[in-house]
C-alpha cells in the first residue's frame, strides 16, 4: 500500500520521497471517492511531515484535514474520530513549531472531548498528551512527563514524547525504559508505529530537524 511507501520514506529521513508517495496516496483517495479515506490521506500526510521536523508544513496538511472533515460527507463516528487524528497531528506541529497560541486553542479542543467522554480512555489519554507536549514545549519537561505517563499503553506517540520529556528533565533511566517498552511491542501492520519505531532505534528525536532527499 501507499501509505507504508509514505511511512518508509519518513522512517528514512527522506521528506520529498515521503510527500511524493503522499501525492499518490491522495490521487487515490479522490479517485475512490471514499470521504474517510480522502481526509485520512491529509492526516497522514500531516503526521509524515511532523515525523521528519517539517512542523510548518505539518501544520498546513492538518489544516487541509480538517477543513476536508468539515466538507466531507462523513458519519457521526467517522467525523470525531478523524477529527481527533487531524487535531493531534495540528498539536504535535502547532507546539514543536512554535504556534504557542494555534496549540492552546487546540487544547481546547480536545479538553472540551475529555470532559464530555470521561469513561473514554483513547479520548481521555488524547488530552493527557496535548497538555504533556505543551508543557514540553514551554521547557517543563518534568511536568510534560508525567502528563504523558497517564496515556493508554498503546499511544504510541505519547510515549514516545514521554521518552523525549523524561531524557529532558534528567531521567535518563526513565527514558530508556519508556524507550524499550516501545520497542517490545509488536505491531507490524501499524505504518504509523513502524516509524516511530524505525526512529527510536535511530535514537532520532521528534524536535530534531529533517532532512530532505
Amino acid at each position: 500500500m501507499i501509505i507504508f511507501d509514505m511511512m518508509g520514506y519518513a522512517a528514512e529521513g527522506k521528506y520529498q520521497s515521503a510527500m511524493r508517495a503522499a501525492d499518490v496516496l491522495d490521487k487515490e483517495a479522490r479517485a475512490a471517492k471514499n470521504p474517510n479515506f480522502y481526509v485520512a490521506a491529509a492526516m497522514n500526510r500531516a503526521f509524515a511531515a511532523n515525523l521528519l521536523g517539517k512542523f510548518s508544513e505539518g501544520r498546513k496538511y492538518a489544516a487541509e484535514a480538517l477543513a476536508r472533515i468539515e466538507k466531507e460527507p462523513l458519519s457521526d463516528a467517522g467525523r470525531k474520530g478523524l477529527k481527533r487524528g487531524a487535531d493531534i497531528a495540528a498539536m504535535w506541529a502547532q507546539a514543536f513549531g512554535n504556534a504557542i497560541g494555534e496549540a492552546e486553542k487546540t487544547l481546547a479542543v480536545l479538553d472540551k472531548e475529555a470532559a464530555e467522554s470521561p469513561n473514554d480512555l483513547n479520548v481521555q489519554s488524547s488530552a493527557f498528551w496535548v497538555r504533556g507536549i505543551l508543557k514540553l514545549a514551554r521547557g517543563d519537561a518534568k511536568g510534560a512527563a508525567a502528563e504523558t505517563r497517564k496515556c493508554v499503553p498503546t499511544f504510541d506517540l505519547c510515549h514516545f514524547h514521554q521518552a523525549l520529556a523524561q531524557e529532558k528533565a534528567g531521567d535518563a533511566a526513565g527514558a530508556q525504559a519508556t524507550r524499550a517498552a516501545l520497542l517490545a511491542q509488536q505491531r507490524s501492520q501499524d505504518t504509523f508505529f513502524l516509524t516511530l519505531r524505525s526512529q527510536l532505534r535511530k535514537n532520532q528525536r521528534p524536535l530534531a530537524s529533517a532532512q530532505g532527499d
